[in-house]
């Protein structure tokens, strides 16, 4: 095993701080991190690698989304990130939600 290598961000240790992991082809990986920012709101970023070597990785940055709705913080809550896709060529992501049933809070 080799040491850990760095995530593209630093999370301010907010517990709504949401980080989801997902391969990109068979070489790649990407990285959501979704947080609540008091400026702007709920922010979701994605980023993919570029390199990835026993002792190195390289991030390159995909994309970054700003939720304008004033109620997603509230539901992003209920609603753990449960999947996303990107496809690197076009610069999307698909992220995909699976509702949490309230009785389980």
């Amino acid at each position: 095993l080799g040491p850990r290598l760095p995530l593209p961000f630093a999370s301010q240790g907010f517990s709504g701080d949401t980080v989801t992991l997902s391969s990109v082809g068979e070489e790649q990986l990407a990285v959501l991190f979704q947080a609540y920012d008091r400026a702007a709101g709920t922010v979701i970023k994605i980023w993919i690698t570029n390199k990835i070597e026993p002792d190195e990785v390289s991030w390159g940055n995909l994309l970054v989304a700003y939720v304008i709705e004033p109620d997603f913080r509230r539901k992003w809550r209920y609603f753990p990130l449960s999947f996303f896709v990107v496809d690197e060529d076009n610069k999307v992501a698909v992220v995909l939600f699976k509702m949490k049933d309230r009785k389980d809070r």
